[in-house]
């Protein structure tokens, strides 16, 4: 059990989340969605630094209602960078987290 905390020490670690990388982020600002994005995890298609939603990010199996546009075919979320509370190169790494987090350990 103490090797899956150490784990949670590497994550973040790269400095800022990159095109690529799994993410779990807070909801999204202009909406409640009852910490639905905070339940899943999702992955980063575009970072483009000129718009207010820096990061773009696609989910699987996210309602139609939740998705802000289309980027290349891809349905993804705007967010802010700070929206992003976790993030990393592997997904296995974020899906312990979500685990640990629903049994409040």
């Amino acid at each position: 059990m103490i090797t899956n905390f150490k784990l949670y020490e590497k994550l973040n670690d790269n400095g800022a989340p990159n095109i690529g990388d799994y993410v779990i982020c807070s909801d999204h600002e202009n909406n409640n969605h009852d910490n639905f994005f905070k339940n899943k995890i999702g992955k980063i298609l575009n970072i483009n630094y000129d718009k207010i939603y820096t990061h773009a990010i696609t989910y699987d199996n996210i309602p139609d209602r939740l998705y802000d546009n289309i980027i290349k075919g891809k349905r993804t979320i705007g967010v802010k960078r700070n929206n992003i509370i976790y993030w990393s190169e592997n997904k296995e790494e974020l899906e312990q987290m979500l685990q640990a987090n629903k049994f409040n350990l």
